[in-house]
């Protein structure tokens, strides 16, 4: 390892996760494998810190006067992060960036991929691989203005929805997404104007604390809707591809019994970490997070056209039990939580039709997956980072790592399902993840996560000034001891 530097006599990295003790134990485990073997001394900042005292906190993060106090590594919470102090620092480094809006608001992510795709023209977009499914973003304070935006910027929209009163055409329905929201606050499904209109007028309706809850700071007027203001539509998916998880402990597997369970919708959760400014990688050992009840078509008989479908059966991210409460943590059950690759070998069933796919999820779609989402995640990080460079700052001296929501399905031009067919589409981007949805079942993924995080973005950061020192840099779309590079990309020269 390098020498420290000189304003820097001793290594040291602070972990604090407050109030969320889950992150804090993998972080600090992870920290002491990894950096006290290098001669790193690590500070537990939620110990230290006595409790749940935040003035201790404040006192713990900020910079003391004595430069040799000054803490080398930052792993700690966003609202710790004393980023005045590690703006331009080439000795220190951060766990977060400190603007990232261009990926973690919905209506900017969305911005910034539509601005890019234009930019490099429709020529160098993969037919195979769309980003997202069809999307629309829009700002929004009173319902009485949807009839303006409807004839403006959502035309298309317009003459999507009024196909529906077409019986030749297939029923679609669309999902509305407020723009700062989270854990599936305020998402709601619809499939015409007036089950638009009806959802806007209800949250015009609500209360300024309805609208703190769904994670909106805005404090314009118009109720809940002015509150919430930016907006995502985006096309349903018809054909997700469903699994039917039963017993699928790795060393159980075998001892599987032959009875039948429910196909369910489910998205991936990937964990993604971005150095520098900037490369890219994704972990491989990606999560599958199930709604909990069995899924059925939103356009089944079982559904009246004009009921909204409910949301147990397809959201997924909404942490809700099959009661319909949610738990008390906020977190799924962990019979809702799998390692995808633990699903080979389950039922698969399309979405649309629900036939067997070949009756079981096999390792060749799980690899077709995998790199469609590596390929995914890539595009996705280069569109934000390029065309929403206002909204997404790449320090040099700091590393993240965020929680991507994708979904899986079937080509909806496909003849019949394949692994040819399978698709991955972007869901969304989430900063500071709650890693806690691992469960404790799998706790050992997520300190795995973290070890390698380090190794990849923090020992290379304080090695770089050693003479001759020389790194192995894998090549986008290998995968190197559990990560795969998506994005190499030189974008921040700033030092």
């Amino acid at each position: 390892m390098a020498d420290p530097s000189p304003s820097l006599p001793s290594l040291t990295a602070l972990i604090c996760f407050p109030g969320a003790a889950y992150t804090q134990k993998c972080a600090l485990d992870a920290a002491k494998k990894v950096l006290q073997p290098k001669g790193w001394t690590v500070v537990d900042g939620c110990k230290s810190a006595g409790g749940s005292d935040p003035t201790a906190y404040d006192t713990l993060v900020s910079a003391p006067k004595g430069a040799s106090a000054e803490h080398a590594l930052y792993f700690t919470d966003y609202d710790l992060l004393p980023f005045e102090q590690l703006l331009g620092s080439k000795h220190q480094q951060c766990s977060s960036y400190v603007i990232r809006k261009a990926l973690i608001r919905k209506h900017h992510l969305a911005h910034s991929i539509h601005a890019h795709s234009l930019k490099i023209g429709p020529q160098a977009i993969p037919t195979h691989l769309p980003l997202t499914p069809r999307t629309w973003f829009f700002e929004l304070q009173f319902a009485d203005d949807l009839d303006e935006l409807l004839m403006d910027e959502l035309y298309d929209l317009r003459d999507s929805m009024q196909a529906q009163e077409d019986e030749t055409q297939e029923a679609q329905w669309f999902i509305l997404k407020p723009g700062m929201a989270d854990r599936g606050n305020g998402i709601r499904l619809f499939r015409d104007e007036d089950g638009l209109r009806s959802i806007l007028e209800e949250l015009e309706g609500g209360s300024e604390e309805d609208a703190s809850e769904a994670g909106s700071g805005d404090e314009a007027g118009g109720g809940m809707l002015g509150q919430l203001r930016h907006f995502v539509i985006q096309e349903y998916i018809r054909r997700p591809l469903l699994l039917a998880p039963r017993n699928v402990d790795a060393t159980e597997r075998s001892e599987r019994s032959d009875e039948a369970a429910p196909s369910r919708k489910f998205h991936i959760r990937a964990y993604v970490l971005c150095t520098g400014g900037l490369q890219v990688y994704l972990w491989d050992d990606m999560l599958a997070l199930f709604a909990p009840l069995a899924y059925r078509d939103p356009t089944s008989k079982g559904d009246a056209a004009s009921e909204e479908p409910d949301p147990r059966i397809h959201l997924t991210n909404t942490c809700l039990h099959a009661d319909g409460q949610p738990s008390a943590d906020g977190r799924p059950a962990e019979e809702n939580v799998y390692l995808l690759e633990n699903l080979v070998g389950c039922t698969a069933t399309d979405g649309k039709s629900q036939a067997s796919t070949g009756s079981f999820f096999t390792p060749t779609q799980y690899e077709r997956i995998k790199s469609l989402t590596a390929q995914t995640i890539g595009r996705t990080f280069e569109a934000a980072a390029r065309a929403g460079s206002i909204h997404w700052q790449t320090w040099p001296n700091a590393w993240e790592i965020f929680g991507v929501d994708l979904l899986v399905g079937w080509d909806p031009e496909a003849c019949s399902p394949g692994d040819e067919a399978l698709r991955v589409w972007l869901l969304e981007v989430n900063a500071q993840p709650d890693f806690a949805q691992s469960g404790a079942r799998l706790s050992s993924t997520i300190e795995s996560l973290f070890r390698r995080s380090i190794e990849v973005a923090v020992l290379p950061f304080f090695e770089q000034t050693k003479e001759g020192h020389e790194r192995s840099e894998p090549r986008v779309g290998t995968s190197q001891n559990g990560m795969t590079l998506c994005l190499d990309a030189e974008l921040s020269r700033a030092w």
